[in-house]
């Protein structure tokens, strides 16, 4: 069953993005500091931790539940003022640019754990249509069985068999 759907408007970066920015040096007085990759997803994390906490405020305690976790990624191909368009990320890359999603539902008492024992994560990726804001939706759920519709839904999706699946199941409804 849906518990909660939210819309926040940070996109999603690329796991590469943190992965391969090595260092960033910064002047500072007379001496310059390094900074790791680290810095970089610190700062990414904060902005998801932010935009997160309005709709998933911090619970007293953690319910000992399995939850399934819906994330659509809606990208914007175009380039606005100085920013570049973004693409579609591989698998990998779309999970580790994720990871501050389970990361706070974890320390705000959403989830038990964040281990595949207690926890699922799905994710989506799409263009945006006309009107729409570049941005995710998650959908938490509390049932198992959400799951196989989900990895259906996106197995139909990646494949190009959407529609026949939808005409499959109104055909033998």
């Amino acid at each position: 069953m849906l518990i909660k759907k939210a819309f926040i408007p940070v996109d999603v970066k690329s796991l590469n993005e943190f992965l391969f920015s090595t260092t960033v040096a910064v002047a500072s007085a007379a001496k310059k500091r390094k900074f790791s990759c680290n810095f970089k997803y610190m700062n990414y994390s904060k902005k998801w931790e932010k935009e997160l906490a309005i709709f998933f405020p911090k619970k007293e305690e953690r319910e000992k539940k399995y939850y399934v976790l819906k994330i659509l990624r809606l990208y914007n191909t175009k380039k606005v003022g100085k920013k570049k368009g973004s693409r579609n990320f591989d698998f990998m890359n779309l999970m580790g640019g994720l990871k501050p999603v389970p990361d706070y539902l974890k320390r705000s008492n959403w989830l038990y754990e964040d281990s595949p024992a207690w926890f699922f994560m799905v994710p989506f990726q799409r263009k945006i249509e006309e009107g729409e804001e570049p941005g995710t939706i998650l959908e938490l759920y509390d049932n198992k069985k959400d799951v196989l519709a989900l990895l259906f839904d996106k197995m139909f999706n990646e494949l190009g068999l959407e529609t026949e699946a939808k005409k499959y199941l109104k055909n033998n409804d």
